[in-house]
């Protein structure tokens, strides 16, 4: 008999060489005893009196309850990873949005940098032209004031040559100066 159901059920009863793990095993195996004991109440065998009877309803009870929570959970996972799905794009999308304003604000942070630059250069150039003027106007007056001495000291120069020339005219050979 268990030849019989051994090859019917062999893919519940060696889930191992299919690649499951231990804890997916223990559940095959149950859903396998499950599956078995569907088959013997199919073919009337279902009313044996033996104790094993009582034990192979409350596995297989158990089994399918263990079933629909494993399924339960599987859903569940599903629908948390599609929620983490969610967050995960919901945070891409405003980290996006984040890096876009913080380049928008560099851009404007230069852009300000650079005007102020640019009127600190036109003040300090407007200021280095002021003082080209004023040290041109300092080098005219410098000028004029050299000429006007220059000027003024051929005038004493001048002088003081006619005091000479008077002074010899009177002492020396003019006759009418006083002694």
């Amino acid at each position: 008999d268990a030849d019989r159901v051994r090859p019917h059920f062999a893919d519940a009863l060696s889930p191992l060489d299919r690649g499951a793990s231990p804890s997916t095993t223990h559940i095959d195996a149950m859903v396998g005893a499950a599956k078995m004991s569907q088959w013997r109440a199919d073919r009337g065998q279902a009313a044996a009196t033996a104790p094993g009877d009582d034990l192979e309803t409350k596995v297989t009870a158990l089994s399918r309850r263990t079933a629909a929570e494993i399924r339960k959970a599987g859903k569940e996972r599903c629908d948390l990873a599609h929620r983490l799905e969610v967050v995960e794009e919901l945070c891409r999308q405003h980290l996006g949005c984040l890096d876009d304003r913080l380049g928008r604000a560099r851009e404007e942070a230069a852009a300000t940098a650079e005007r102020a630059a640019q009127r600190v250069l036109a003040r300090v150039e407007a200021e280095v032209q002021r003082l080209y003027a004023d040290r041109g106007e300092a080098s005219a007056t410098q000028g004029e004031r050299d000429d006007a001495l220059r000027t003024l000291s051929r005038r004493v120069d001048a002088q003081q040559a006619a005091l000479e020339e008077l002074r010899l005219w009177r002492g020396g050979g003019g006759g009418g100066g006083r002694r």
